[in-house]
């Protein structure tokens, strides 16, 4: 869980939180609170992370991904 929603909300590690999907809404237990950088949350969205598998499971993408983020070091050509 992001950082700034476990502040507001009071929510810690080991705490169990509902949390709306595609096809359901489940249960599931904070293991980690992450920040951004220097941000506690990107643009004030309330953010959870799942392990890669769990989401392809959870958000039916089973060996896809639907987007993926590169940031490439000073230098490269395209």
């Amino acid at each position: 869980m992001d950082k700034a929603t476990a502040a507001k909300d009071h929510f810690a590690i080991g705490d169990r939180v509902l949390i709306n999907l595609p096809d359901e809404a489940g249960r599931f237990t904070i293991s980690g609170i992450v920040t951004f950088g220097t941000d506690d949350n990107l643009a004030g969205v309330t953010l959870a992370g799942f392990d890669l598998a769990t989401a392809q499971r959870l958000f039916n993408l089973p060996g896809r991904f639907d987007s993926i983020s590169v940031l490439a070091a000073p230098g490269p050509t395209t």
